[in-house]
């Protein structure tokens, strides 16, 4: 008796494709959900080695000395004064008002002193989250997973945030940063939600804000970054963009009835935030030294306006310094975005790729960690890399060294009091 034929039935076409296009989608949906995780790790192994780092430079006056953080004070005079606990309405203090950061500091003290290990690591942890969450917002807003992926991995390995991490002061920029993308998320909410929960969010969005705010003054800003993703990304009013989100339904082609209310929203709480930090600084101006911010100081008028041409937020109020590397935390996340667009751009893979994570400059952040690892270390760096700073002379002398560099630092700046006095 013959054997009856067995025939295989072939998938459907229409089937075959839905398999095929389902590949995609996985690794998609994969990339989305553990690249956050990963950024976060990624940023802990990167600065794990600064948790061995002494108090410097800033952090002595910020923490060490300062009796907010020391708890020789009552707990409302945080919120009367300066990062350096000076009264904000004293004309000697930087008005740097930064009462969340500061309180954070006094917490640290509360668990374990003055230990410096415990600063340490929970500066790391809060650089962890906060790489963790940009992640999760470039994979959300800058269109192919991959590029997502790209960003949040540079921004959580690149060394220009060795200041924000390694020194404990520049905590301010890492819970500025926490609060910052907190408030993005929550006014994305605030579009997206049901009509109930939309103004929970928005009014969300403005408290995180203001704590934004609270532990840097940089922090008011997520408002208007804020409005400026609703009209660019969601309303689409200004322009159309040359990608596409990984959300199509989620960002209408019509501008919605209630953008009206949200920038109006936007823009009250910013006047209140502006208004009530120019009520705690005073009328009276800040004093400051020569040594503080050479620049400001300088005769020639056009010499201040070149040095500041691109410091616009220097412009009108002098400030303590020219330019520190911790205040590049914030904007160095539309740096990240940018590079890694452009890698996606350049990149041979159709689907996009991740070449740029392959080249992280994690070695060179793990050598600036060694260099903020004490004062003495960070000068000697410094003096290598720019011996023409007096400054940086003047505070490079070990007491085996001290008379040479005293002396080259009144050199360079023959009216440096700070340098003649130490000499003698």
């Amino acid at each position: 008796m013959a054997k009856a034929r067995v025939h295989k039935t072939k998938p459907a076409r229409s089937e075959s494709n839905e398999m095929e296009k389902s590949k995609p989608a996985a690794y998609e949906y994969n990339l989305v959900s553990i690249t956050p995780l990963a950024a976060a790790l990624v940023a802990v192994l990167v600065y794990c080695n600064s948790l061995l780092g002494e108090f410097v430079l800033d952090d002595r006056e910020a923490i060490v000395s300062n009796k907010d953080v020391l708890g020789q004070s009552p707990l409302a005079e945080v919120f009367l004064n300066d990062y350096w606990g000076t009264e904000l309405k004293n004309n000697e203090s930087h008005k740097s008002y930064r009462p969340l950061t500061v309180l954070s500091f006094r917490a640290n003290h509360a668990i374990h002193g003055l230990e410096v290990t415990g600063f340490h690591a929970a500066n790391v942890g809060l650089h962890a989250i906060v790489s963790a969450l940009y992640t999760h917002v470039c994979l959300d807003v800058l269109g192919p997973p991959s590029a997502g992926a790209t960003a949040g991995l540079l921004f959580a390995t690149t060394p220009i945030h060795t200041e924000a991490v390694a020194s404990v002061v520049g905590r301010a920029e890492l819970l500025c940063a926490l609060f910052y993308l907190s408030a993005l998320g929550a006014y994305k909410r605030s579009i997206t939600s049901s009509s109930r929960s939309r103004f929970a969010w928005l009014f969300g969005t403005m408290l995180l804000s203001a704590a934004a705010m609270l532990a840097k003054e940089a922090g008011i800003t997520a408002l208007a970054l804020a409005a400026a993703y609703d009209l660019l990304l969601h309303q689409r009013v200004l322009c159309k963009l040359p990608w596409q989100p990984r959300s199509p339904a989620a960002l209408p082609d019509s501008v919605d009835s209630s953008v009206g209310i949200r920038m109006a929203s936007l823009l009250a709480a910013a006047a209140t935030l502006l208004l009530c930090r120019l009520h705690l600084m005073g009328s009276l101006p800040t004093i400051f030294k020569w040594e503080d911010n050479p620049a400001s100081f300088a005769p020639d008028a056009s010499t201040r306006g070149l040095t500041y041409a691109y410091l616009a937020s220097h412009m009108l109020i002098r400030v303590g310094f020219v330019l520190a590397e911790r205040v590049l935390y914030l904007p160095s996340m539309g740096f990240c975005a940018m590079v890694a667009l452009g890698i996606e751009g350049l990149s041979m893979n159709p689907d996009g790729g991740l070449g740029g994570p392959m080249a992280l400059p994690w070695a060179k952040t793990l050598q600036r960690n060694r260099a903020w690892g004490s004062s003495l270390a960070l000068y000697e760096e410094g003096v290598l890399v720019n011996p023409g700073n007096a400054k940086l002379q003047e505070n490079e002398a070990a007491p085996a060294l001290a008379e040479q560099h005293y002396r080259e630092a009144l050199r360079i700046r023959s009216d440096y009091t700070a340098a003649m006095s130490n000499l003698a």
